[in-house]
């Protein structure tokens, strides 16, 4: 497709967000596990092979996650909800839907050990950007007793639609986190050349 002419847009101020969880805490993903050892054999014979590992469950999209995906509600996506543990306890409840032409060829045993980003990435995905949108909740029957939390408590509840680079949307994620383990900090930062644009339109308004 061609290019088209836009127009320069002014650059806003200089963000940077980070999200964490409590220091010094080594967290780990949690998720039904499969038996993926080999059975041992008899002693001189060699251990029987794993069995297969079990596909990662793939459902009808709701509509809410097929407006973020881009895609028909029905359409097949490919969903995890996993639990992250730090050392104090769980932190994360962690939901993500991605279509299932990229997350049919997934097993449990891929979405316990590697992120997201790292099975797209090996699905040869580029991820060029991602949407955020950061609100309140509150916890349910569903993800308080997980999170050990009271039904009701207050939770950070953050949505995320990741895009690959031709901007196709290629994961949407709903995470909830007890606030009191794990904190979102923004640093604001001036950006000079913005500031030197702005500076004769503020004149312009003094005169």
């Amino acid at each position: 497709m061609a290019d088209e002419a836009k127009p320069k847009k002014e650059k806003a101020p200089h963000k940077e967000a980070k999200a964490q969880a409590p220091a010094a805490d080594k967290a780990e993903a949690k998720a039904p596990a499969d038996s993926q050892k080999a059975a041992p054999g008899k002693p001189g014979e060699a251990p029987k092979a794993a069995e297969p590992a079990a596909p990662a469950p793939v459902v009808a999209a709701p509509e809410a996650v097929a407006e973020k995906l881009r895609i028909a509600r029905g359409d097949e996506v490919q969903r995890a909800t996993r639990v992250w543990y730090a050392e104090a306890g769980p932190f994360n409840h962690l939901s993500t839907f991605v279509p299932a032409t990229l997350g049919r060829r997934w097993r449990r045993k891929d979405l316990e050990t590697k992120t997201l980003v790292a099975l797209l990435e090996d699905s040869g995905v580029k991820i060029s950007r991602a949407e955020e949108n950061i609100t309140a909740t509150l916890a349910d029957e569903v993800n308080a007793p997980p999170l050990e939390v009271e039904v009701g408590s207050a939770l950070l509840k953050i949505t995320r639609t990741v895009f690959g680079e031709y901007d196709q949307a290629v994961e949407y994620l709903v995470a909830l986190y007890p606030p009191d383990r794990y904190q979102y900090t923004v640093s604001l930062g001036r950006d000079p050349e913005l500031d030197s644009a702005l500076r004769p339109l503020k004149k312009a308004k003094g005169r």
